[in-house]
């Protein structure tokens, strides 16, 4: 038996299983058939879909092999790079065309259309790709930054695959996110996203298991999953990067999707993967925001610096160490957001 494959839990978001398994089919097959880089470590990406929130989990050693292969492509010139985003950007204007009809619902119009997300997916990803990459030299890193700073991929295609859920079924409008590449036209029934919801995992973005991530990873020993028990309820202090500085108190509200954004009372703490523009309203009523995710320049960091809001960012595990109702302090002096008294001691 081969070495078993591990997995590094990278994002969670309030995305799709269409955006996010076309992404994973362009690493997984496109990136030998466009770019000639034939990456022998594969799976490169699983994805967890729940009701609540979808996760990404990459094959790190796939993901080194990717980036290297890339630097060796940029090291010598912005060539490649440039190539990348000249196929990109007409590409992005299709894709804007689709965009601007609200919803589609003819079979050529939808097969066309998640031809084009597919392909277009690797392109962007490419960027965002060297972007993470501290190798990167910097006249291809000024050049990537631009267009990530400007990009709307990811959530104006999330937006477009649930409203055209939404014109032909709206029953399933709540259960877009389950929604696979190959299934725009022919919609699954309700009862299918009702059982996806409960969990889903998609492999490379085409093979699907219905089931528990827990369930899957006893199931497929070839895959482990690192750190996927990692926080302990005894846990009673998360520690992050201080994006920017403060000392609160408040309540714990844990924010994984638009969905959960209404809960957010003035005075709350907002504990969430990573937050997005759409994140906005619930953050104006927060008084300080936790995340999973992100470094100095993300989302969450920005906007704590703009609405002078302490904010602790990068913590890994803050949404699964702290609960709904937790009375916390943030010591965002310190990184650190500390459990004062847990909802279950009867506050």
């Amino acid at each position: 038996m081969d070495s078993p494959i591990h997995f590094t839990k990278t994002l969670e978001r309030d995305a799709t299983l269409f955006v996010q398994g076309s992404w994973a089919q362009g690493l997984d097959i496109d990136l030998a058939q466009r770019f000639g880089i034939n990456n022998p470590y594969r799976p490169m990406v699983l994805h967890y879909a729940t009701a609540e929130s979808l996760q990404i989990w990459e094959n790190m050693t796939s993901v080194q092999w990717m980036l290297d292969a890339f630097f060796e492509r940029h090291s010598a010139s912005t060539v490649f790079i440039e190539q990348v985003i000249d196929e990109y950007i007409p590409l992005l204007e299709e894709l804007r065309g689709f965009w601007s009809q609200e919803v589609i619902t003819t079979k050529e119009d939808i097969e066309r259309y998640t031809k084009l997300v597919r392909r277009a997916s690797l392109n962007i990803s490419t960027c965002y790709y060297a972007g993470m990459d501290t190798r990167t030299p910097q006249a291809v890193l000024d050049r990537v930054v631009r267009v990530r700073e400007e990009d709307v991929f990811y959530s104006r295609n999330d937006e477009f695959v649930r409203a055209c859920v939404a014109a032909k079924n709206d029953r399933l409008a709540q259960y877009a996110a389950f929604v696979l590449p190959h299934e725009l036209f022919e919609l699954p029934s309700e009862d299918e996203c009702m059982v996806r919801a409960q969990g889903t995992v998609l492999v490379a973005g085409t093979d699907l298991y219905v089931e528990t991530i827990e369930h899957f990873a006893t199931q497929h020993p070839e895959y482990i999953f690192d750190d996927l028990k990692k926080a302990v309820d005894l846990s009673e202090e998360v520690k992050g990067q201080i994006a920017f500085r403060g000392k609160v108190s408040g309540r714990v509200v844990i924010v994984r999707n638009q969905r959960q954004m209404a809960a957010v009372q003035e005075g709350d703490i907002m504990v969430t993967p990573m937050t997005t523009p759409d994140f906005l309203p619930a953050m104006k009523m927060a008084t300080a925001f936790v995340t999973d995710e992100g470094g100095i320049t993300c989302h969450a960091a920005i906007v704590a610096r703009e609405m002078k809001k302490p904010c602790i960012i990068g913590t890994k595990t803050a949404t699964q160490v702290l609960h709904d109702g937790d009375l916390v302090e943030v010591d965002a002096e310190k990184g650190v957001v500390r459990v004062i008294q847990r909802l279950e001691s009867g506050v």
